[in-house]
């Protein structure tokens, strides 16, 4: 997939990796910053369940890549990933680039192990009729 970004001149590349290895959370400064940005756009998706910001390989571990890891309810979002392009590209040098999966469950449970999520969708968000429930359980 190759779709022209309008903040950056470099198009987003849809690529396949023959693996996937989890190194741990990227964090500091510059990647608190994006992460806040991030939950101000995806509280507004309903498919967006979990989203990591982690350090991984994909097979050659020479080779280290900075990659948002998102755990979807459904098929990944190509519109979400066209927003979250858009706005790396506001606030980083173009030289950087930050890689984008969308996780599979067992993906997701080998991730947690070594990093935690930066957002995570309530899925048992409180209802009136719950919050009561869980008023009178107490």
């Amino acid at each position: 997939m190759n779709r022209l970004n309008p903040f950056s001149k470099q198009p987003t590349q849809e690529l396949m990796a023959p693996a996937l290895v989890f190194l741990g959370e990227q964090d500091g400064a510059p990647e608190r910053m994006l992460k806040e940005e991030l939950c101000e756009v995806f509280g507004e998706r309903k498919n967006l369940l979990a989203a990591y910001l982690a350090r991984v390989h994909y097979g050659d571990p020479k080779n280290i890549s900075v990659c948002l890891c998102m755990r979807a309810a459904d098929s990944p979002d190509k519109l979400l990933v066209e927003a979250i392009h858009s706005l790396f590209a506001q606030n980083f040098n173009r030289a950087v680039h930050l890689d984008m999966v969308f996780l599979n469950v067992e993906q997701e449970q080998r991730l947690a192990t070594v990093c935690k999520p930066f957002y995570q969708r309530n899925p048992t968000a409180l209802t009136p009729f719950s919050a009561i429930s869980a008023w009178f359980r107490k």
